[in-house]
């Protein structure tokens, strides 16, 4: 292990280099969502619950807003920086850099197990850890599911290649690792299932075991990964089911068309890492003539190229026909899954691959200039990769500074894509949460001029008109949110508050109860209603629906101060006194309860 020291401390403080500007950067985008707004990751208690939920409804039953991503241990990984940093998003972002060091590591001890060379594996390491591409998956914390899959895969196919080169009496533990490592990967993120076609194929092209293996035993040995994904598919059932497919409703032919220009886009990125950004939306393909579309036979030429050199490469080299093949295999599904909008974060697991494959591709030209006596064209090769290191370092670093806040996330977004409603609504939270209401207005209507249908930036321009007392146009933006979307649970809570602001209880109180048909859990929509009923004297009704609301939550401490409150009004002081106690108990600063208990306590002295 003394030879590999020396790669893997220059890999360490390469990754250290390049990301250590990321560590001041805020949460951004999905991470409010995933970490800020997630009660669950603040609870240990909560442990067994993120193996039955989805990872975007944590904590937030008032939405019903399911994307479907069944990723338990990102929302483990992040209760274990909850456990240390808080809401310090330094923290969040140094664990994201240690899963990213560890993976480029993975890589060359990958690289250098298939190829027994140290040099082209520590050069495609080194890549690896400072590639500008990997920014969204590294220097965005929520993009931490492609780095902990990524490792977990890499391991996995680490311990598999192991278990195939020793005896048959001491390798079952590699084996039964692998295969953990394996679950460990899907439970992490949905792409991983790709690793299981990798493993397949590795085994069928360069499997060297220690004694023969017949064709139905090397199928057995598959079987247990095969399982794995079996009770994976199970429990994601079961806790989430299945989103649909995102992209083109189209047929066959025009997806596949809109396919090749994904996979000619981000593997040009991968060589040309230029223009990055977050959000990239690729325009649909339309019309029976669309491969005459020059980018799109562009595209196609190119998906053409790959393959041609996929199939030559099989005689040329195994190896990286390997490594092509992972490429494909692991990107291209991807594709159909979110088509014509896909993070550049989708090409970290892939791009190992072509690390591999290039590597090999140095490591066959620096034995062929050892056999030739051509020494000067190692030296050029050496000077040209250390170049490219070099430029892909202040990429990154300068790549990371995009991410520092949701300006200049969005801001660069929009500098590339100004048609983009989301980063323009998105760019209208941010103002937002800095008190700059009038500008996060213009961008919410921004986003509705470019997309009239999207109910979340109604919502959003809603919440501002309420906040700056225009309740008319706050109850129009909600009515037309409602229309577009009538689950959202959110949207008729706002609707029902604004009537209230603006007077109207038994406006409100028909809301409330239809909010209430959609999700009757909603502890905050019994609340809410109970004090319509108490503004309107009716303190028995508003009794029951805390009651309620105290059954769904507990430890819901604005239902025990409000059921104090009525009680207070009804003169039962003693049992109001026990209410604001319980909501000091859950929460001791909780300065309303604090206030009323006082208040109580003097008057009745």
């Amino acid at each position: 292990m003394k030879k590999h020291f020396i790669p893997v401390f220059l890999i360490i403080i390469l990754g250290i280099i390049v990301y250590t500007n990321s560590f001041r950067n805020e949460f951004v985008y999905d991470d409010i969502g995933i970490i800020k707004e997630n009660v669950y990751i603040k609870d240990w208690h909560n442990f067994l619950k993120i193996f039955n939920t989805d990872l975007f409804c944590l904590g937030n039953k008032t939405d019903v807003k399911y994307f479907k991503y069944y990723r338990p241990l990102q929302t483990l990984s992040n209760m274990v920086d909850y456990s240390f940093w808080k809401f310090n998003a330094s923290g969040y972002h140094l664990t994201n850099l240690i899963w990213h060091i560890v993976n480029a590591i993975l890589v060359y001890f990958l690289i250098y197990l298939i190829t027994r060379l140290w040099k082209p594996s520590l050069i495609a390491g080194l890549l690896f850890v400072a590639h500008p591409i990997f920014t969204e998956a590294v220097s965005y914390v929520s993009g931490r599911a492609d780095l902990m899959f990524t490792c977990f895969s890499l391991l996995s196919l680490i311990l598999f290649i192991k278990y195939t080169r020793i005896p048959p009496s001491t390798r079952k533990y590699y084996y039964v690792g692998s295969v953990i490592s394996f679950a460990l990967a899907l439970l992490s993120k949905e792409a991983a299932i790709s690793m299981f076609f990798i493993i397949v194929m590795y085994d069928w092209l360069f499997a060297r075991d220690s004694s023969p293996v017949l064709p139905k035993d090397r199928i057995m040995r598959h079987l247990s990964f095969f399982l794995v994904v079996v009770v994976y598919m199970g429990l994601r059932i079961s806790a989430v089911g299945f989103d649909k497919v995102h992209g083109l409703e189209t047929g066959v032919y025009l997806k596949l068309l809109a396919i090749c220009k994904s996979l000619a886009l981000y593997t040009s990125l991968l060589f040309f890492p230029v223009n990055l950004h977050m959000d990239r939306i690729i325009s649909p393909v339309t019309g029976k003539a669309g491969i005459l579309n020059p980018p799109v036979l562009i595209s196609v030429i190119l998906l053409m190229l790959i393959i041609f050199i996929t199939v030559k490469s099989y005689k040329y080299s195994r190896t990286i026909f390997f490594g092509i093949l992972w490429f494909l295999l692991s990107i291209v599904p991807v594709f159909f899954v979110v088509l014509l909008k896909a993070g550049e974060h989708v090409v970290y697991f892939p791009s190992i691959g072509i690390f591999l494959a290039l590597a090999v591709l140095a490591a066959k030209i620096w034995e062929h200039s050892n056999v030739s006596k051509t020494k000067w064209l190692q030296k050029i090769l050496t000077i040209c990769f250390a170049i490219l290191i070099c430029i892909y370092s202040a990429l990154t670093i300068k790549q990371n500074n995009i991410w520092k806040n949701g300006f200049t996330l969005y801001s660069n977004i929009l500098k590339y894509s100004p048609g983009n409603s989301i980063a323009h609504n998105n760019l209208g939270v941010y103002y937002k949460t800095k008190g700059l209401g009038e500008e996060a207005i213009k961008e919410y209507n921004e986003a509705l001029r470019l997309n009239p249908n999207y109910a979340e930036a109604h919502s959003n321009l809603a919440i501002v008109y309420g906040e700056k007392g225009l309740l008319d146009n706050a109850i129009e933006e909600f009515k037309k949110v409602l229309i577009l979307n009538p689950d959202y649970t959110r949207a008729s809570i706002n609707l029902g508050n604004a009537y209230v602001q603006k007077g109207l209880p038994g406006e409100a109180v028909k809301e409330y109860r239809k909010a209430l048909t959609i999700n009757p859990a909603c502890a905050e929509i019994h609340n809410n209603l109970a004090l319509v009923y108490a503004r309107e004297k009716l303190l028995d009704e508003a009794l029951k629906e805390l009651t309620i609301a105290l059954t769904l939550k507990p430890d819901y401490v604005d239902a025990h101060n409000n059921i104090g409150e009525i009680y207070r009004v009804k003169g039962m002081f003693n049992e109001a006194i026990k209410e604001y106690k319980k909501a000091l108990e859950i929460n001791p600063n909780y300065k309303t309860a604090q206030q009323n208990l006082s208040k109580l306590e003097q008057n009745m002295k």
